[in-house]
């Protein structure tokens, strides 16, 4: 965004002609108050279903719109109530933090009071924009992966379906074509290492798991901050160079965009991961007869734990408990591989416990 003479606009001053001024007003039960409330809620980990029950229940309308009738007049403005998708576009509002927004795109700091600040609502924003959260809209999840592993860039996997019997769905890296792994077999594998862990944590301690910790976010937050400066920096000095080279902006931009998805990532997966600790992450595990079924039968072990957990509360003892990246594709095939049967290769998912396991 430039002014008439080509200099860089960083910020927009409107003067009120009668010298008022523009301030939030944060007074319990004000508009504004209840909306970094809604804020704080959801980077806290809780859903936006909960916030609209907790809107409702005070009685927070939308603002007041006319109407359209059948014969073309509108009626009298009426206050309105808040969906899960009207309420999601005011969450992630840049402008809530202070934050002005060109064509969807941050575009510096604006002159207005923050109603939130700008570390609570990155950490909001990032929980509501994770795949992870998703639930009822698209397909229903078959794979335990898609936005939760990682690939060895740093950024997250999706689930791609090439629609062939033999090769099904793989993951691939969602920023570029880094990885493709057969998603069922990542799967199998990293539930058989996660269960045999818990099962050995569970033996060796019979305290285990230990009290839940909060996961810190200062650090992410701050490195998110500093990533989306750089993007805006970068952004601003090649307007300014005429000479400047676009293959090289991009190029340059879009490895800051990368980190930023990956940082984004890792906000969402530590928010999930403090709520699912917070109620307790094996609460509902019966932790006995997993030990039972996996001393007997690792295999039917597996088959058990698919069918009485669900594929979301798995994902929250994955998150939980461990980083799961896939690497690069090593050459060759694996000792015991027969010509007709699939191919996987162990050693090229990487699986790191977070300390909870």
């Amino acid at each position: 965004m430039r002014d008439e003479d080509g200099a860089a606009i960083t910020a927009v001053t409107v003067a009120c002609p009668k010298g008022c001024t523009a301030e939030p007003d944060l007074a319990e039960g004000s508009e504004a108050w209840h909306l970094r409330d809604a804020t704080r809620m959801v980077a806290d980990g809780q859903s936006v279903r909960s916030v609209l029950r907790t809107w409702q229940a005070a009685g927070v309308r939308t603002p007041a719109r006319r109407k359209r009738l059948p014969d073309g007049t509108r009626t009298e403005p009426t206050p309105g109530d808040w969906t899960p998708t009207t309420l999601l576009k005011l969450l992630r509002r840049p402008r809530n933090a202070g934050i002005m927004e060109v064509d969807g795109a941050e575009a510096g700091r604006g002159a207005w009071l923050p109603v939130v600040d700008e570390e609570t609502w990155r950490i909001c924003d990032a929980v509501l924009k994770s795949p992870a959260r998703r639930t009822t809209p698209g397909p229903t999840r078959k794979y335990l992966g898609g936005g939760l592993y990682r690939c060895h860039c740093g950024g997250p996997v999706q689930t791609t379906g090439r629609g062939t019997s033999r090769n099904g769905s793989v993951y691939t890296c969602r920023t570029g074509g880094h990885v493709s792994r057969q998603a069922s077999a990542v799967d199998e594998h990293a539930e058989r290492i996660i269960i045999a862990q818990i099962v050995w944590e569970t033996v060796r301690d019979p305290f285990w798991p230990p009290a839940p910790q909060a996961q810190p976010s200062g650090d992410l937050s701050a490195r998110h901050a500093a990533l989306t400066a750089r993007l805006r920096g970068l952004a601003e000095a090649f307007a300014d160079d005429d000479d400047s080279d676009p293959v090289e902006y991009r190029s340059a931009a879009r490895r800051i965009k990368e980190k930023i998805a990956a940082v984004e990532q890792q906000m969402a997966e530590a928010v999930a991961a403090s709520a699912a600790a917070g109620r307790g992450a094996f609460e509902d595990i019966d932790l006995p007869e997993l030990v039972k079924r996996h001393q007997a039968d690792p295999d039917e072990a597996l088959t058990w734990w698919r069918g009485a957990y669900s594929l979301e509360r798995r994902r929250e003892i994955v998150a939980v408990l461990s980083v799961v990246t896939i690497l690069p594709a090593t050459s060759g095939r694996t000792a015991g591989w027969a010509p007709g049967s699939k191919y996987f290769n162990p050693e090229s998912v990487r699986i790191e416990w977070t300390g909870a396991a």
